[in-house]
């Protein structure tokens, strides 16, 4: 008896069934990272900059401008890595970084504006 073609074909893929050996997703976050909701409780007009430095913490640089204001830039770079391997057939992933910023402007120690980049 001849053992029939679907048979052995059925005995040739059954090792791939099930052999995803690796997937996933890292995100990355390196600076001074403000979240759009940090932002609420800065009011220009209002807020001081104790009160920024309380609610956000230290910038990554501070600028005195020739006029008396000062900028304060919290900067951040969010990298993402994903990939996946299909066991002896495919391996692959990407990666992608975005850099943000975010200015905040003072002139005679309260917030005069917010800008983000």
């Amino acid at each position: 008896m001849r053992p029939k073609p679907v048979l052995i074909l059925s005995l040739l893929l059954m090792p791939l069934g099930g052999c995803l050996v690796v997937g996933g997703s890292e995100t990355t976050i390196r600076g001074a990272y403000i979240a759009r909701e940090d932002l609420v409780s800065i009011q220009p007009g209002t807020t001081t900059q104790d009160e920024v430095l309380r609610a956000l913490g230290p910038p990554t640089s501070r600028t005195l401008h020739e006029d008396g204001s000062e900028s304060w830039t919290y900067r951040w770079t969010e990298e993402k890595e994903s990939g996946g391997a299909l066991f002896l057939i495919f391996a692959g992933g990407s990666r992608r970084s975005i850099t943000d910023s975010i200015t905040i402007v003072f002139r005679d120690g309260v917030v005069e504006s917010i800008e983000r980049r």
